[in-house]
């Protein structure tokens, strides 16, 4: 089957060649279609780049505002590692403990979580910084309280204690 198309393409070669051509011409039209190609090719390029840094730079953008900064974190540390030391020592002890204090110690939780989060969107703010300082300060110092007045009892036999 191959073979007959073969002959019959160069038996009637002459009568396939109806248009006269110019190769320069043809090779001319090539290049410049090969010209816009090319050109698309490279704006394509600079697109996708552009974008991908865009990208890139709003990513590490949200991630570096969600970073809080170290003295934070520091500072952090320091309470909670207060605080669950006497609220164990706190449970240790059989002690009734009015449920509003640790309803309180839960709104002081919850606020200083809404704290953290205006802080992501503003890290340098000092007045939130100083708001979620206090909100530990203030934690703390209801749990010494309630560590002192176990303190003062502790000389009772009883150990039902009342706070």
């Amino acid at each position: 089957m191959e073979d007959k198309f073969k002959k019959l393409v160069s038996e009637n070669r002459d009568e396939f060649e109806i248009h006269d051509s110019d190769a320069d011409a043809i090779w001319k039209g090539i290049d410049i279609e090969m010209g816009k190609v090319h050109k698309l090719y490279w704006w394509k390029m600079a697109a996708a780049i552009l974008l991908l840094m865009v990208v890139s730079l709003s990513v590490y953008s949200g991630y570096q505002s969600s970073l809080l900064p170290g003295e934070i974190i520091e500072a952090e540390n320091y309470y909670s590692s207060h605080m669950t030391e006497k609220l164990q020592y706190i449970k240790s002890h059989n002690v009734e403990i009015d449920p509003i204090v640790f309803e309180d110690l839960e709104v002081l939780d919850k606020e200083y979580e809404t704290l953290k989060k205006d802080l992501k969107d503003d890290v340098d703010n000092e007045e939130v910084i100083q708001a979620m300082m206090e909100m530990h300060r203030v934690k703390l110092t209801m749990l010494e309280q309630i560590l002192n007045e176990i303190q003062d009892n502790e000389s009772d036999t009883d150990n039902e204690i009342s706070i």
